[in-house]
């Protein structure tokens, strides 16, 4: 918690002007980036993104006052009556205990906290939709992850220049020559607990939500929003949509080449 001075701060409370909320639940590299951009291309349910590490990366100079605004102002850039934000699960426990009045041991009550997280949301609204995202292939997630750790190339969208999606790139081949088998194995095992761990305190707080699966919400633009409108209690006009801007970022070719190099140096399996 030292390095997050910023939660330190003593906030005034938090109230917001939207009667309705929508948050996504989620863990890294499970495409919830394309899915806020989907939503935010509406224009009618808010403008979802990690609010909260907007909170943690400003200047420790940064008032408790503007602390607040820039998470209850940056849900709504579109003047929708949605307030939107995506929460990542390694996160929940941070912003459990900053809107909370941290009595609490952060060390022994990450649980709690993360609780505290989800009821803030069901306290602030009249209604809330929960969207969950996941990623069905687990190796793919890790992997993405892995990449992007090693590159620093998080994202990628159009106009940008890169690779072919079904090449291998010149990054992505020198990821291949020399594999971090310790770090894979690290980051493969983090993505599933964080997963299973999410469902669980989603079940665990009897929740409703509309689950999403990255793999099919990625073929299934943008008729899937609909889904979010009628769950969101929205009739939405999708027939203007532009074409999605952010791309897949691990090539399929990568996929296999690098899956196949692991499986020669470990017998370890993967899902």
């Amino acid at each position: 918690m030292s390095k997050k001075k910023n939660l330190l701060k003593k906030i005034p409370e938090i109230n917001f002007k939207e009667k309705n909320a929508l948050v996504i639940l989620s863990t890294q590299r499970s495409g919830s980036t394309m899915l806020c951009e989907d939503i935010i291309s509406l224009g009618v349910l808010g403008t979802p993104d990690e609010h909260l590490r907007l909170v943690l990366n400003q200047k420790k100079m940064t008032a408790a006052e503007q602390l607040v605004d820039y998470f209850t102002s940056n849900g709504n850039l579109n003047d929708s009556s949605f307030y939107s934000i995506k929460l990542m699960y390694n996160h929940l426990d941070l912003l459990g205990y900053w809107i909370s009045d941290r009595g609490l041991d952060t060390k022994t009550n990450k649980k709690k906290y993360r609780e505290m997280a989800l009821q803030f949301f069901l306290d602030k609204f009249d209604h809330v939709t929960f969207i969950y995202i996941q990623r069905k292939n687990k190796f793919e997630q890790a992997l993405s992850y892995y990449r992007s750790a090693k590159t620093k190339v998080w994202h990628l969208r159009d106009g940008e220049k890169v690779d072919n999606n079904h090449s291998i790139s010149y990054e992505e081949q020198k990821l291949l020559k020399n594999i971090d088998i310790k770090l894979f194995n690290k980051i493969y095992d983090m993505v599933c607990s964080r997963d299973r761990e999410l469902k669980r305190l989603i079940k665990s707080q009897g929740i409703h939500y509309l689950s999403l699966v990255y793999e099919d919400i990625r073929i299934e633009y943008p008729v899937y929003l609909l889904d979010i409108g009628a769950e969101a209690g929205i009739k939405l006009n999708i027939n203007s949509l532009e074409k999605r801007k952010i791309k897949k970022i691990v090539s399929s070719d990568f996929v296999s080449e690098f899956k196949k190099a692991l499986l020669e140096k470990t017998d370890r399996e993967y899902i």
